[in-house]
């Protein structure tokens, strides 16, 4: 909650979604909470920029392909709140200038 970055399985697995698509070569990236009643934090936001982008450097994902689980899946997940930053491009273009500017 506070912005701190754990990591949680080896990406050489398939995460786990309790719902019906196959995340196989996906990276799930998991915030802690209920957006769907509460905020995301600035630090959270901050937190969630650094990692995708490290990822996205990483394994050369390229900013488009930055989704959600909603997006492949009929779920609420991650929640009104925190899907807006996905849906109004904010989290891409982060990213994006993240990658330009060299950092994570």
């Amino acid at each position: 909650l506070d912005g701190v970055a754990y990591e949680g399985r080896d990406l050489r697995l398939a995460g786990d979604t309790n719902t019906e698509y196959d995340p196989t070569g996906h990276a799930l990236v998991v915030l802690l909470g209920n957006y769907d009643e509460i905020e995301p934090s600035a630090a959270q936001i901050d937190a969630v920029v650094r990692v995708v982008t490290d990822l996205a450097r990483r394994y050369g994902v390229p900013v488009e392909r930055i989704a959600s689980h909603r997006d492949y899946a009929q779920t609420t997940c991650p929640g009104r709140h925190l899907y807006r930053i996905i849906e109004d491009g904010r989290l891409r273009a982060s990213v994006a200038a993240s990658l330009a500017r060299g950092s994570q």
